[in-house]
């Protein structure tokens, strides 16, 4: 935004702030967008503390646990934010798949691709009827060239995920194994 529009806006977010009860979802996007503000002002610490204060607050939000990974790895305190993410994973990973991907994302974006790829096994022992954790970790390892081992766990996903996304998930397995009419067909077998 425009930056000559900041007190104007911090007046309006401080407000939110205090009127949004301790208990709402809300007050930790709010925070969230405050630390976002700060980033944006160059006040890296100050945002970096907002951003941990905000998954505190809110700590089923995936989109608050990512912003603080990327402020904490522009900070050089990746790993800081990576223990609160694996805690998080534990904490959560039986209930949604969510925090695994993030997890994995954040793992991944430290080059740390063996600890990513444990936690996506994890997460599908843990939710082995998560049709979307299965279709998410297939699209992983076919990114990742292993081809056969995604197309198990898309055996896995059969009557499980949802048929579109498989779909996609074997689509996207064709097109990295150069089978072009077969992901074709898949694609169009989406459209149906």
């Amino acid at each position: 935004g425009d930056p000559r529009r900041d007190p104007e806006t911090l007046y309006l977010l401080r407000r939110a702030m205090r009127l949004t009860p301790p208990q709402s979802p809300l007050l930790g996007r709010l925070f969230d967008l405050l630390a976002r503000i700060r980033m944006d002002q160059r006040k890296f610490a100050e945002a970096l503390q907002l951003h941990y204060f905000a998954v505190c607050l809110e700590d089923r939000d995936e989109l608050i646990a990512q912003n603080l990974f990327y402020t904490a790895r522009a900070r050089g305190e990746a790993e800081r934010a990576l223990e609160l993410l694996q805690k998080r994973f534990k904490r959560f990973g039986a209930k949604s798949s969510q925090p695994a991907k993030t997890l994995y994302h954040a793992l991944m974006q430290m080059e740390k691709y063996g600890d990513a790829f444990d936690v996506l096994n994890q997460a599908m022992k843990l939710r082995p009827k998560d049709g979307d954790i299965l279709t998410y970790a297939a699209d992983a390892h076919t990114h990742r060239g292993e081809f056969d081992e995604a197309e198990q766990i898309l055996k896995k996903a059969d009557g499980i995920s949802k048929p579109a996304a498989r779909l996609r998930s074997m689509a996207y397995l064709a097109i990295n194994r150069d089978q072009r009419s077969v992901a074709r067909d898949l694609y169009a077998e989406i459209l149906k």
